[in-house]
């Protein structure tokens, strides 16, 4: 039995500390048009974690049935939609594979639930410590990817098919993820981790600076407003506690001076691969300014004259091209549609239209040109087109359990890192529409929950703590 719970806390600290390899090395297996399904190291972890849980999961529970109401509401929302998504579906077999795949990640939430009771204080502090390694590490590896990036245009083949240089002149660091913003993402757990450690620490300081670093290199807009809104967020419930705030502000500054260094990295990036273009690192800057502020800001690029582009002719010219109007039309027609099948009758908004099935649906019902795999770039809008109401608010039942009980408790530092996490994650949600590039995420949210939940949930087989 101690073998199987050491085991069982390693592959727990794999999957925290290994959330960036959320893609390589990954085989793809894209089956039913389902891109995103591939079976890779960070996959293989996940499945032996919840194998090495089984036996932990087929014990009874120690909270008394009248305190077990999360769980039941949560399976009272779901089953039946999932149920009556699998009966109405235009696409069977794709739905069974995204519910199956939905379901796997609610396993995995429910085994990081209950590990987290069985974890020693020690093991829960060295659990912590891990994502500021974490943090350490992969940040440390994405700036040797940049400067790798910045003279070979795909990184020795590593970054992804859209993160090249070609849009802005400098590459958009993906390290081991999918996308830029999967890795910004899946550094968020860091960030925080090291902006609320609980004591003075020169680890934690350097991977705080480090975390900063890598998410501004990825430059992804949603991970800046995300980190934006949690620390506001933050920032309010400090004050509604009556708790100083000059650590957090000045943290939050160190986060701020580290994306900001990030942006004169990327902008040198781009003046050395096109060091021959004249005006190369003002209009990159303005490119930058240009898609932070989705167009609103428009700063004109300087050009050059005539003679001058005569003379310069044969040299490699480069023209940022900032934001870029045409991505987000695509992202808003997409939502458009995937909301216009979600209002299409009483069954699709309360239980939507199944599980990856709204690209057969919108298909048959509204655009036949549209893809069999249409591609939603926003989560809410993605649950609740593909679940409904029930099942969106299903999915984020143990988020609002998680907030509300933070709010309800007295501050500790581990309980401001739950909170400054959750409400980062959910706020990045909004950039994105994914289940499974996002993994570690069910994760963290089910250690969550343990974390403000009730003490004893399942027996434990360590010394209380």
């Amino acid at each position: 039995m101690r073998q199987i719970n050491t085991i069982r806390y390693w592959l727990l600290i794999g999957l925290v500390f290994a959330a960036p390899v959320s893609f390589w090395p990954s085989i793809s297996l894209p089956v039913l048009n389902f891109p995103s399904f591939r079976i890779g190291l960070y996959q293989v972890i996940a499945a032996l974690f919840v194998i090495s849980c089984t036996s932990l999961l087929a014990k009874r529970p120690s909270t008394p049935s009248h305190k077990q109401w999360l769980p039941r509401l949560f399976m009272i929302l779901l089953i039946p939609t999932i149920v009556i998504g699998l009966v109405t579906t235009n696409s069977l077999s794709r739905t069974m594979l995204y519910c199956g795949s939905l379901i796997a990640l609610i396993i995995l939430g429910v085994c990081g639930y209950a590990v987290w009771h069985h974890l020693t204080k020690s093991q829960k502090d060295t659990l912590f410590r891990t994502l500021l390694w974490s943090g350490l590490v992969f940040g440390s590896l994405a700036l040797v990817q940049l400067i790798i990036a910045s003279f070979d245009p795909t990184a020795l083949g590593t970054l992804c098919s859209g993160c090249s240089d070609q849009v802005f002149g400098f590459p958009r660091i993906n390290l081991f993820s999918a996308e830029p913003q999967f890795f910004a993402n899946s550094l968020l757990p860091s960030l925080f981790a090291a902006l609320f450690w609980k004591h003075k620490s020169r680890l934690a300081t350097l991977s705080l600076t480090i975390t900063s670093l890598a998410i501004g290199l990825t430059f992804s807009r949603g991970a800046f407003m995300a980190i934006i809104v949690s620390l506001v967020l933050c920032t309010i419930l400090y004050g509604f506690k009556h708790q100083p705030v000059r650590h957090l502000f000045v943290r939050s500054a160190l986060v701020g001076a580290g994306i900001v260094a990030a942006f004169g990295l990327l902008i040198i990036s781009a003046s050395v691969r096109y060091r021959d273009t004249p005006y190369i690192a003002y209009n990159t800057t303005v490119s930058m300014i240009d898609h932070l502020t989705l167009g609103h800001l428009r700063i004109a690029q300087k050009t050059v004259s005539a003679h001058v582009e005569s003379a310069t002719r044969n040299t490699k010219s480069f023209v940022p091209e900032g934001f870029v109007q045409a991505s987000s039309n695509d992202r808003i027609n997409a939502a458009e549609l995937a909301l216009d099948a979600w209002n299409d009758s009483p069954r699709t908004i309360l239980f939507g239209v199944g599980m990856g099935n709204l690209g057969t649906y919108v298909q048959h019902h509204s655009t036949p040109q549209a893809p069999s795999n249409l591609t939603v770039y926003i989560w809410y809008i993605l649950v609740l087109a593909e679940l409904g109401i029930t099942g969106l608010i299903g999915l984020i039942l143990p988020v609002a359990y998680t907030l509300r009980r933070i709010i309800t408790r007295p501050l500790t530092p581990r309980l401001t890192f739950v909170f400054g996490t959750t409400t980062a994650l959910m706020t990045q949600l909004w950039s994105f529409g994914s289940y499974i590039n996002v993994m570690y995420c069910y994760v963290w949210i089910g250690i969550f929950v343990a974390i403000v939940g009730p003490s004893r949930c399942f027996t434990p087989n360590t010394a209380p703590v």
